[in-house]
């Protein structure tokens, strides 16, 4: 951490109490329910793993400044004093790559979960990501509340997460509505939101593509102002829990819309007043008896909540 970035005792404070360089990550592998285990991995030496995330940081940073042509705006809005949640839209596998470059040292603090059958369903993947990466093992076969606990206890330890809230890769480049976990997760582990925005690199490398198109090499990551948690509870005041997750969601997703249309971001107020108009009602807590009989899991999936699409060439 740059210590000096505190603005004040209170950002100090917090930023010491954030997790300390070279802090074990903790994966956790025991909620499988019941389905078979893969291998376990091999834990290497410290050398090698430094010298292992070191070859990849430096090869993202070729890749995204030698092969492709970057732009990164708002790197201001990254926090210091605080871990938080990334939320781009995603349309591409070269998304979380991006996002890394973006955060710049930030990035350093970022996990990811993603599929335990697709990459630790062997001993040679296990060992890769989990002595070179920061990415988490979910059982997606599992249940939703259990990879929504997963997360939370990511964000508990002082970690920030990449979620992309559209739950998976827009297949034509178009943004998708945002799923209520991103506000369950914010609200629930009380932790702030930066909304990002990600151009290109659904011509660089679309769903369904395996090989790099370098017909456009042009991408860029738009970050925004942070949505803080007294933020989230002013948007959230009188709604039941299942509303408030969702509306969280909802001014997410409008705040990314403005940094892709090249807007200022939208005022709390408004977003309100078009949360309220969206879902025709009075915004002031009409579904709060039924939002607060939810159980925690029916909030963040019953309305389309999912896991997060972590992308396979993810390397966190």
């Amino acid at each position: 951490e740059d210590l000096t970035a505190a603005g004040d005792m209170r950002e100090l404070a917090a930023m010491v109490e954030r997790v300390p360089k070279g802090a074990a990550l903790v994966r956790a592998t025991d909620d499988h329910d019941g389905h078979e285990e893969s291998e376990e991995g091999v834990t290497l030496p410290e050398s090698i793993t430094w010298l292992g995330q070191r070859v990849l940081d430096a090869g993202r940073r070729l890749a995204y400044h030698g092969l492709l042509e970057t732009e990164i705006t708002g790197r201001s809005h990254v926090p210091y004093h605080t871990n938080f949640i990334v939320a781009p839209n995603h349309c591409s596998h070269a998304d979380i790559g991006l996002v890394k470059e973006a955060l710049g040292d930030a990035g350093k603090n970022l996990c990811a979960l993603a599929a335990t059958d697709y990459f630790f369903d062997s001993k040679a993947k296990r060992t890769f990501f989990e002595n070179f990466t920061k990415v988490v093992p979910m059982d997606r076969a599992g249940s939703l509340r259990k990879s929504l606990r997963r997360a939370h206890d990511l964000l508990l330890q002082g970690y920030s997460l990449l979620i992309f809230p559209e739950g998976t890769r827009s297949p034509d480049g178009q943004l998708r509505d945002f799923k209520a976990s991103i506000g369950y997760l914010a609200l629930q582990a009380r932790t702030p939101i930066l909304p990002m925005y990600l151009e290109g690199t659904h011509d660089v490398l679309p769903k369904g593509a395996r090989m790099i198109k370098i017909k456009s090499r042009e991408v860029g990551a738009h970050i925004g102002q942070l949505l803080t948690l007294d933020e989230m509870q002013q948007l959230s005041e009188g709604l039941g829990r299942a509303e408030a997750y969702r509306a969280v969601a909802f001014a997410t997703q409008r705040m990314v819309e403005a940094l892709r249309d090249g807007e200022i971001r939208p005022a709390l107020s408004a977003l309100r007043e078009q949360w309220s108009a969206h879902h025709g009602g009075n915004g002031n807590g009409a579904s709060s008896a039924r939002g607060s009989r939810d159980s925690e899991e029916d909030e963040a999936s019953a309305h389309g909540a999912s896991e997060p699409d972590t992308p396979p060439s993810a390397k966190l």
